[in-house]
């Protein structure tokens, strides 16, 4: 009872490459640590923060959850990483959703959330973005996690965790169909087998951003260096571990997420951390529950 539980934050930081970050001097942290009153909606968790650039605008897609509810979508937007507007909720299907992957292709931009609930991995298409995501197609029928798309080699892989690790599927048209990789689950570590946002790409080598959850889900996040990616091959190697030093109160629990984005001629990067929550919200909590 007197353990502390956590919340969830999301900041915008200085990327540094090829795989590092400024902690702590974030342009930007949504915090979500506060006292959460009964009667009051409350939100502990914003994670999973997806960056996309269009034309002079930087948006922010993120999950976010408050007591008591699902996980919804909600997006920021900004011109000057100064100030930061609100959009709200602009994904919310009445059913617990998360990771966010927003991306462009072919001069539209889509959105594969992560659906685990709905077991599926769909492909959503933005009617007027960045509002009204519209499903188009399930791109895989099952329970999995983080599902994270990469082009590469002239092909659309989709990287995805089930409960026996993680798992590869591929196809020539983003739309699919998709095929299953032979060597799945090519992961079973804890220590990589979730992806941890968007794929990087650099000199033209492909780097897998990992989830580091051998000590605690969540603790931190592992660069992984794709060294093969072929229809009957996969291997990676990590190149850096524990990319997070967690130093700071808004992290100081760890990280599991990085998005990274050129925006008005810097490098920055989108990351989320977790801290202990304040122990008079357990109390609080236990009080919105007996009507008190």
């Amino acid at each position: 009872m007197l353990t502390g539980r956590e919340v969830w934050n999301t900041a915008v930081v200085p990327f540094m490459r090829p795989y590092a970050v400024d902690e702590n001097a974030p342009y930007v942290v949504f915090n979500s640590k506060c006292l959460r009153l009964p009667g009051r909606t409350a939100i502990h968790t914003q994670a999973d923060p997806f960056l996309f650039v269009r034309e002079d605008e930087l948006f922010i897609f993120l999950e976010v959850q408050e007591l008591g509810q699902h996980g919804r979508i909600d997006a920021y937007v900004t011109t000057d990483l100064a100030r930061f507007e609100a959009l709200g909720p602009i994904f919310n299907p009445g059913f617990h959703v998360s990771y966010p992957h927003v991306f462009e292709h072919q001069g539209e931009i889509f959105m594969v959330p992560e659906t685990w609930a709905a077991r599926e991995v769909a492909l959503y298409r933005f009617a007027d973005f960045p509002f009204r995501p519209v499903r188009a197609i399930a791109l895989l029928e099952g329970e999995y996690s983080d599902a994270t798309l990469v082009r590469w080699a002239e092909r659309w892989w989709i990287f995805a965790t089930t409960a026996t690790g993680l798992e590869i599927h591929h196809s020539a048209e983003l739309f699919g169909p998709y095929r299953s990789h032979p060597h799945n689950p090519v992961s079973r570590s804890p220590e990589s087998w979730r992806c941890g946002g968007p794929f990087l790409q650099q000199n033209g080598n492909l780097f897998r951003v990992a989830q580091d959850g051998s000590r605690a889900y969540g603790a931190n996040l592992n660069i992984m260096r794709v060294m093969a990616l072929t229809e009957e091959a996969y291997d990676e190697q990590v190149v850096q571990n524990g990319l997070f030093r967690c130093h700071e109160d808004w992290n100081s629990r760890g990280g599991h997420h990085l998005s990274t984005a050129k925006f008005r001629g810097r490098e920055i990067a989108a990351v989320d951390g977790k801290q202990t929550d304040f122990l008079i919200n357990h109390f609080l909590s236990l009080l919105g529950r007996i009507g008190i």
